[in-house]
């Protein structure tokens, strides 16, 4: 009769624990994840032993998972870095094209208040006798009125009779001034006697009247 003999092998297998936990303790082969790694027990009753390199409790399984771990969190910082800086570029792009724009409008506007004086400068306040083929009898005073791109305009008769010292536009009294710019721009806007007349600059004339 062959006599059987029974022999201990113990564990020839590692056992899948997950995540390492400090309160379990952790029986020889059991591996567990930590730190991004996965790690190794070398003996039985492993109890609140943090698995760390050169332990004697802990044998590490994978070399670098750490380091690929960092690495890709770096990338991915560098990314969002990058990111924050582009879309701060875009913001300072924005303003630029805002403050070039703004500076354009300021240029335009300007210009058109350069040309409006120059075409009021050439133009100013008639009496009716005193404009080219003029009724010698026409003592009325006559107002210029721009078109909208102020490169001409016609002068508009208002309801003021000019007589006296009243004959000179420096000589007449503020309201008689403000009464003839009002009525030359309330007929202009009446009657339309300008082509594409500019009713922004009329209307103000009457609003500052």
């Amino acid at each position: 009769m062959i006599e059987q003999i029974e022999i201990p092998m113990g564990k020839v297998g590692q056992t899948p624990e997950g995540a390492w936990k400090n309160n379990v303790e952790y029986s020889f082969l059991a591996t567990v994840l930590h730190d991004h790694d996965s790690w190794t027990s070398k003996k039985s009753g492993n109890l609140g032993h943090e698995p760390a390199d050169n332990s004697e409790w802990w044998q590490r399984n994978t070399e670098g998972g750490k380091h690929a771990y960092d690495e890709g969190e770096t990338a991915k910082e560098k990314g969002s870095t990058a990111e924050r800086q582009g879309n701060t570029a875009q913001r300072q792009g924005n303003t630029a094209q805002e403050q070039g724009s703004a500076a354009e409008l300021k240029g335009n506007a300007a210009a058109t208040a350069a040309a409006y004086a120059a075409l009021m400068a050439q133009n100013p306040p008639r009496v009716g006798k005193t404009l080219p083929n003029g009724d010698p009898d026409d003592n009325w005073w006559y107002y210029f009125v721009p078109n909208q791109d102020f490169t001409g305009g016609t002068y508009v008769k208002t309801d003021v009779y000019a007589k006296g010292d009243s004959l000179d536009w420096d000589s007449m009294t503020e309201a008689d001034k403000e009464l003839v710019i009002q009525q030359a721009a309330e007929k202009a806007l009446e009657e339309m006697v300008v082509e594409n007349v500019s009713e922004e600059t009329i209307t103000g004339w009457i609003d500052n009247a």
